[in-house]
């Protein structure tokens, strides 16, 4: 059975199946539940087909798959290309929006990296940026990297 153009195996549970496609989470799966009436702990083939059908209908209600990811990417790629704060900072694989970054900013590394290379696959259909940006990523990276203050 396919879902949001995604194959969904019909042994798994309802709440794994559903959380598995890119743009709906925990949240959209408890407010489909509660719309449609159903228990979280049953499994695709043992739903009747209207059932089913109506699972499908309402998740196509939201924007998935592909589709969210290119809006997001849409979202993203004027900073990127304007040059400024924000898309340096996202470039360079660091917290946007003036986060903490001496303790905590793992997560956001890791995030703000593949928001980058997904946007410059969007943008310029390469999966990685072109060298001249990348030597430009490098030589920033040891500019801060002379600016770092020592430990004691």
């Amino acid at each position: 059975m396919f879902l949001a153009r995604r194959k969904i195996d019909l042994n798994r549970y309802l709440k794994p199946a559903l959380t598995n496609i890119y743009g709906i989470g925990r949240t959209r799966f408890r407010l489909i539940q509660q719309k449609l009436g159903f228990r979280q702990n049953i499994k695709f083939n043992e739903m009747k087909r209207a059932k089913r059908r109506m699972i499908t209908r309402s998740v196509d209600k939201y924007t998935t798959t592909n589709q969210l990811k290119r809006v997001e990417n849409a979202i993203l790629r004027p900073h990127f290309l304007n040059g400024s704060y924000k898309g340096i900072r996202m470039r360079q694989g660091m917290p946007a929006n003036g986060q903490r970054t001496h303790s905590n900013a793992s997560m956001s590394r890791t995030k703000n990296k593949l928001l980058y290379e997904a946007a410059m696959k969007a943008t310029t259909g390469q999966d990685k940026p072109s060298k001249k940006q990348q030597k430009r990523d490098q030589k920033n990276l040891l500019r801060k990297a002379k600016h770092k203050p020592k430990k004691k």
